[in-house]
């Protein structure tokens, strides 16, 4: 809750007060609840995040998801400049032709 309360301090000095917060914690290993009740303790803790508006990811995941994306925006990349260059030749064969037609 220090991390909600100290940020939401800093938006209302600066008038932004009603600005959305999400609290994202990075975290090594998934967390514990030693007093979950009559709760599990994947619904405690998703409790405990969500009065903060928050959550939390684990480092592993968010490497394996980073590089991922990595890999679909390379291949995305390659399918670009595919494109790209087939419409340069098509350009340029559009180029070479105009003047044998003109005259």
């Amino acid at each position: 809750m220090k991390y909600y309360t100290a940020l939401k301090s800093i938006l209302e000095q600066q008038n932004r007060g009603d600005d959305p917060i999400e609290i994202v914690f990075v975290l090594g290993k998934k967390p514990k609840a030693a007093h979950a009740g009559a709760l599990s303790v994947d619904d405690y803790i998703r409790n405990q995040f969500e009065n903060i508006n928050g959550r939390y990811t684990l480092y592993d995941e968010l490497i394996e998801n980073a590089n991922r994306q990595y890999e679909e925006y390379l291949e995305a990349s390659d399918k670009v400049s595919e494109l790209d260059g087939l419409l340069e030749n098509l350009s340029a064969e559009e180029a070479t032709e105009a003047p044998a037609e003109a005259a």
